[in-house]
């Protein structure tokens, strides 16, 4: 699996610690760039890559083999980059070319074989192509870059088809799927032949090789390089052997290249991810938790920093497990809803990779906002999320906001010695809750005009009518771990989400259920 590196647009000069890939510099090491507007790899702007190592073949820059290879620039993948953002310019990109390195011309007899494996068989029969192409062939696609769609190739189709200027000129050839390996023997100037697994040549026990019995004909190419196309599921390799054997008088190419399938989208959300993960691995997830982990036991993915919960309404959304929310160090917890929440840490809550991402807090160490844009004030509606971990118990606050010491004034949400309060001063519920130390919690506090409630890890405990008389003035002191400028937290918080809007049942059980995962539940 490739190694997640940093990446930039970069046009110009190649730049210092990188490696320049088409239009990507490509950072080694994996940290330290500075300047430019950099990336982490896999993106969710430009989509997900399977990489596979690269040795030889006709590409503009060989990428060592932990490379993250994002473009990647081997003959017809190369991914079209603009505005300096990594906007992908195609929504599919999945009939494209890789050209070997060896050239076959003259009076050439020769035999290459490829292995070709897919991560789902079933799926794109039929576009799967093995075959010869020129230089000026049309390699890069978008969904006709296939060996064949043009004079200037030639094409088998898994399917048992062999293309040229874009049709069928020959159907009942061998078939292949995943695992098989494919032998393209070439008499050049006269004819070419195809077998699968050593069987026989085009499908005719009368064809020959050595005799050109039964060929194929050439169609008047000239000087030309094996060409591959694998598809989205699919890796095709040029091997270094001949498994089944080479007719005698042909030379065996064994040069090695590799092929890569990708997939790409302009609008790479979580609904996107989710229907990626169904496609690759021909399953039915419904949260991106499932597709996660699905992609990532299968090799696909490394990570994937998407925003986890329900988005609509969402006006703050800090996550400690996303670098970006959190680089890992410095005193900015970046807003990941879109209205530039950013809070600052304060006294030095500590940072830990553990558990995907958190910040412990000691009993003095908070986070405050300058200003917040769109936190619920005065009787609106809204919810609350935290993921935390009490080290103890206990006035713990959690995150607050209003007017202090002030009746009806004031939206908090804290710990208890055995409850949580979601507490307006004056008019404050209390849920009942046996918490333990040590132990990750999801907390949500709902109020939907009518009805405020608290729920923990997916189970309402506890609701009341509070009435209409909540009035808070502003949310210009919103704080995390801290409410009422004395109830520190202690222990570890991860993610906060505040809506303007009461979530449904549902959307509660979305943020639970697509994190619980990180936390162990």
């Amino acid at each position: 699996m490739a190694t997640t590196r940093p990446f930039s647009y970069n046009t110009g000069s190649p730049i210092s610690g990188t490696i320049q890939v088409g239009n990507l510099a490509v950072g080694f090491p994996t940290s330290g760039f500075t300047g430019m507007e950099w990336w982490n790899g896999p993106d969710e702007d430009l989509g997900y890559v399977i990489a596979q190592p690269v040795s030889g073949g006709n590409q503009p820059t060989n990428v060592p083999e932990d490379a993250l290879s994002l473009s990647p620039t081997y003959k017809g993948i190369d991914i079209s980059l603009s505005n300096n953002n990594q906007t992908a310019s195609q929504v599919f990109s999945y009939s494209q070319t890789v050209l070997g390195e060896t050239l076959i011309s003259g009076s050439d007899k020769v035999m290459f074989s490829v292995k070709y494996t897919s991560t789902n068989p079933s799926v794109g029969i039929g576009g799967h192509f093995v075959g010869v192409g020129l230089t000026s062939m049309n390699y890069s696609g978008p969904f006709n870059g296939y060996p064949g769609n043009d004079v200037n190739s030639i094409g088998f189709s898994d399917d048992g088809k062999y293309y040229f200027n874009g049709s069928v000129e020959q159907s009942g050839l061998p078939t292949w799927t995943t695992g098989d390996i494919i032998d393209i023997a070439i008499s050049h100037g006269q004819g070419w032949f195809i077998r699968v697994n050593g069987g026989d040549w085009n499908n005719n026990p009368s064809a020959d090789p050595i005799t050109l019995n039964g060929y194929l004909p050439m169609n008047g190419l000239n000087n030309f390089y094996p060409a591959l196309c694998p598809y989205i599921y699919g890796t095709m390799e040029v091997l270094n052997y001949p498994k089944y054997g080479t007719p005698s008088d042909y030379n065996f190419l064994g040069n090695v290249t590799a092929s890569v399938g990708f997939y790409r989208t302009n609008n790479f959300d979580d609904n996107e991810f989710i229907r990626l993960a169904n496609n690759l691995l021909n399953e039915s997830y419904t949260t991106t938790t499932d597709a996660l982990s699905g992609l990532t036991t299968n090799g696909f993915w490394t990570s994937y920093t998407g925003i986890l919960v329900p988005t609509d309404g969402l006006t703050l959304y800090v996550d400690a497990g996303s670098s970006l929310s959190y680089s890992g160090s410095g005193n900015q917890w970046y807003d990941l809803s879109g209205n530039n929440n950013t809070g600052t840490l304060q006294n030095s809550p500590t940072y830990s990779s553990s558990d995907g991402g958190v910040l412990t807090f000691n009993g003095s160490q908070y986070i405050s906002f300058s200003s917040p844009t769109n936190i619920p004030i005065g009787n609106s509606n809204y919810t609350i999320s935290v993921w935390f971990n009490p080290s103890i118990l206990g006035g713990n606050g959690l995150v607050g906001w209003g007017n202090w010491g002030s009746g009806n004034q004031v939206n908090a949400f804290r710990l208890g010695n055995t409850n949580l309060l979601n507490y307006w001063w004056g008019n404050d519920l209390a849920a009942g809750a046996s918490l333990s130390i040590n132990t990750w919690y999801n907390a949500v506090a709902r109020f939907d005009g009518t009805t405020r409630q608290i729920w923990v890890n997916n189970i309402m405990i506890n609701q009341d009518t509070p009435g209409s008389s909540h009035n808070v003035p502003n949310a210009d002191n919103m704080k995390i771990g801290v409410t009422n400028n004395g109830e520190y937290f202690n222990g570890k918080i991860s993610n906060v989400e505040i809506y303007d809007r009461a979530l449904s049942d549902s959307e509660i059980g979305v943020i639970f259920d697509n994190l619980k995962s990180r936390f162990g539940l």
